[in-house]
């Protein structure tokens, strides 16, 4: 009996070692912020009607695809709140013309760009046949959206996807930013109407891409 106690502590104190390394280590490659620290920007429950998948029935047919994503943003909180206590109980018009009032969207990652960039690779992008490659693109082209290289346009059907990963021409505003860091996002992707034999909630994937780490 002493023996299996003993052998069941050693195992729940490996566990827990596993479990705070992990937490631990878990700072961005592309920011010194620890991942815990990092603002997010998120939109979540995003439905769109597509045509992907790798049956020919649901090419044919289409069905519904839900998306939430979020973008890990470093400064952000540091960009707004800091300058509202430096100026205090000043009026946002004493700043200076280039420097936007801290209660502006300037300020912060537009959450509209992630519904854009959403529903220009699931709804209006080239048909794809796997979830992952759908997440993985829309993480990759939030990335660009932060870098400011990139508009949804860009992932739209009017695009190849080999061209998805250049800087798009168009003239829609981009969301960078010299006061806040895009550093990485997390995308999931599901389809409640999976063909899968079977009772089941949900079936997707969800990714996790970081600046620097991105893959097509």
């Amino acid at each position: 009996m002493e023996a299996i106690l003993s052998s069941s502590i050693s195992l729940l104190s490996f566990s827990t070692s596993i479990t705070t390394t992990s937490a631990s280590s878990s700072t961005p490659p592309s920011s010194p912020t620890p991942f815990h620290l990092l603002d997010r920007v998120f939109v979540s429950g995003m439905p769109f009607f597509a045509r992907h998948g790798v049956h020919l029935a649901e090419a044919e047919l289409g069905q519904r695809f839900e998306v939430d994503a979020e973008v890990f943003v470093d400064g952000l909180g540091k960009s707004v709140l800091g300058e509202e206590r430096r100026r205090g109980s000043s009026s946002s018009s004493s700043s200076s013309p280039s420097s936007p009032p801290a209660d502006s969207v300037s300020r912060t990652f537009d959450y509209s760009r992630i519904h854009a960039v959403a529903q220009a690779v699931v709804r209006d992008g080239p048909r794809v046949q796997l979830v992952e490659t759908l997440a993985t693109r829309i993480a990759d082209a939030l990335l660009e959206e932060g870098d400011g290289t990139s508009s949804p346009s860009s992932y739209s059907s009017s695009s190849s996807p080999s061209s998805s990963s250049s800087p798009s021409s168009s003239s829609s505003p981009s969301s960078s930013s010299p006061f806040f860091e895009v550093v990485g996002a997390r995308v999931r992707v599901t389809k409640p109407g999976a063909p899968i034999p079977g009772v089941f909630g949900e079936a997707g994937c969800e990714v996790v891409r970081w600046k620097g780490q991105r893959r097509r």
